[in-house]
């Protein structure tokens, strides 16, 4: 069965990606996920239908694709610096802004109430226990112009 396209609002703000079924949506679609567990890689791709890049973690692997080859930059460029903003927070080299706290506050407990959940049903398995270990936190929200399609 060929996975399909939907759209979906995706935010990035507090070091975590939140997605949302769309912009009117008030609760989060699905566990928040922390940036730095995050890698990102441009596929390859006809950009007749969008210009694509994937999202992954040691869980789970989302392809996305932005409107503009400039949106898609956009989103890479600031997955990579929250990333590097959790590490640097992690390590205490950076603090997190305050108009972020509420957001990474939600991103901890989403994420961590995932793992308890994962925990409960099936057992941590390594993987699950290495990304339980890169949480951490804060920074700034991008929202390029344009909008994202996520497949799930």
């Amino acid at each position: 069965c060929k996975p399909k396209w939907q759209s979906r609002l995706f935010v990035l703000v507090g070091t975590f990606l939140f997605r949302f079924k769309d912009e009117n949506s008030s609760s989060i679609k699905g566990s928040p996920v922390p940036c730095e567990s995050i890698t990102c890689e441009i596929s390859d791709g006809d950009s007749s239908f969008g210009y694509e890049f994937t999202i992954a973690t040691l869980r789970k692997t989302i392809t996305v694709r932005a409107e503009t080859e400039e949106d898609r930059a956009k989103w890479l460029a600031a997955i990579r610096a929250e990333k590097q903003l959790a590490i640097r927070l992690r390590l205490g080299h950076a603090s997190l802004n305050p108009l972020h706290k509420d957001a990474y506050t939600a991103g901890v407990r989403g994420w961590r109430r995932r793992l308890r959940d994962d925990r409960t049903r099936d057992g941590i398995s390594d993987a699950m226990g290495t990304e339980m270990a890169v949480l951490s936190g804060g920074s700034a929200m991008i929202t390029p112009s344009g909008g994202m399609m996520g497949m799930t």
